[in-house]
């Protein structure tokens, strides 16, 4: 908020809608995918050729109910979107993909 008022206090809450519509290179995510390293917000990406998880900084852009709408990823990048708390960068996996 630039200039902000005395309008707002701490503690209130409101509502923001994004217009996104235009904007590339957005992806949308479950939250589940998201890991918080301090200020900086990642995702495990999987590697075909080592076969093996890679840790990747995204923006977020927006938060649509349980989805994030995530900037930083090229589109077809596999994603780990469950369990990221059990899994650790450089661990080797053999990915599920979801039934479409």
């Amino acid at each position: 908020i630039q200039a902000p008022s005395n309008a707002l206090a701490l503690g209130q809450s409101a509502t923001l809608h994004l217009n996104l519509q235009g904007q590339s290179g957005l992806i949308k995510l479950p939250t589940s995918a998201l890991v918080g390293k301090g200020q900086q917000t990642t995702v495990f990406v999987f590697n075909p050729q080592s076969q093996k998880l890679q840790s990747q900084a995204v923006q977020v852009a927006g938060v649509d109910g349980n989805e994030v709408i995530v900037a930083g990823l090229q589109q077809g990048q596999q994603v780990v979107v469950a369990g990221v708390h059990v899994v650790h960068e450089g661990q080797v996996v053999r990915p599920l993909l979801a039934k479409q």
